[in-house]
């Protein structure tokens, strides 16, 4: 399927200041944003890039500081969409890894 979301940064950044993977409140929070653009988005669990080979891709990958990746190929090297909507392979240490949330996206039926 192909997606395009539009969503303006100063909606995200007054919604989201920040993002804890641990924190229900926040994860229901992600999700119920998700859900009012018409989308379904589910937690992916990881440790390494070799677990996200396993996902179906694209996969949204968030740091705790809010910065938003577009994940299409896991791997040693992950590979990434950047601004500019070009491909690029990226080595991340495991230890920053564990540090990133994932996110699966399906458009609702």
């Amino acid at each position: 399927f192909n997606i395009k979301i539009d969503i303006k940064e100063d909606d995200i950044n007054l919604r989201f200041k920040k993002y804890d993977r641990n924190n229900t409140d926040d994860s229901i929070q992600m999700k119920n944003f998700f859900l009012s653009l018409g989308l379904s988005l589910q937690d992916i669990l990881f440790n390494n890039g070799e677990d996200l080979l396993n996902e179906p891709m694209p996969i949204l990958l968030l740091t705790p500081e809010m910065k938003w990746m577009v994940c299409v190929s896991g791997g040693q090297k992950i590979k990434l969409v950047n601004a500019r909507g070009e491909l690029c392979y990226v080595e991340i240490e495991d230890e920053y890894l564990k540090e990133l949330s994932a996110f699966s996206i399906l458009p609702l039926n």
